[in-house]
């Protein structure tokens, strides 16, 4: 075989192998982009009490306050926790909700650290979708309020747990149940400091 033919053979050889891996790349499927949620429009302002003065801090554990939607599955392996794939929130929970409740109690938002004589502090525990049965779930959020006075004294506890039935058994009814639970924690927050402001335990947060 002549040179010239060689040169011919491997262009051609080369030609065919870029056609080739070509078009598999464009016959393989693409992974659609993450779904993206959030609680939705801002809450309407409970009104009530003047509550401006009151900070607001909201904890949760590393392996709650992520992106992932994640769910539970009560009736099979309950100690186990899983995330969508293809679903996620559009922030940590611990700003998602504190961005919220600040808008529906008309809390103050200056940050964690500023000088406030008081603030509230949340702590949440749990924030899940739970699944009792396969096409039947929950918006769990679980965990304790607690109002902290001048250099840090312990004004009042109060345990904090908001349970809503999931409208679908997908990542979109999860995120329905859990802001509507975040919504009703918000309501369970300003009965709380009602209460307390009744009682005289909000004298000294003016």
């Amino acid at each position: 075989m002549s040179r010239l033919s060689l040169i011919r053979s491997a262009s051609r050889l080369v030609w065919l192998t870029a056609l080739v891996l070509g078009g598999c790349a464009i016959g393989r499927p693409t992974t659609p982009p993450p779904a993206t949620y959030d609680f939705g429009p801002l809450p309407v302002p409970l009104g009530g009490a003047d509550r401006s003065s009151l900070g607001l801090e909201v904890r949760m554990p590393a392996w709650v306050d992520s992106t992932g939607i994640a769910y539970r599955l009560a009736y099979g392996e309950g100690g186990r926790r899983y995330e969508y794939g293809l679903s996620r929130w559009s922030a940590p929970p611990a700003q998602l909700l504190a961005l919220n409740w600040r808008q529906q109690l008309g809390l103050s938002r200056g940050g964690e650290g500023s000088d406030r004589r008081c603030r509230i502090r949340v702590e949440v525990d749990e924030f899940i979708q739970v699944f009792d049965f396969p096409q039947s779930s929950r918006g769990l959020l679980q965990g304790r309020m607690t109002l902290v006075g001048k250099q840090g004294t312990v004004l009042g506890v109060q345990p904090l747990q908001q349970i809503r039935p999931a409208p679908a058994p997908d990542a979109r009814g999860g995120t329905v149940a859990l802001t509507e639970a975040a919504s009703a924690a918000g309501q369970a927050m300003a009965a709380w400091l009602h209460s307390m402001e009744e009682g005289g335990r909000l004298r000294d947060c003016r």
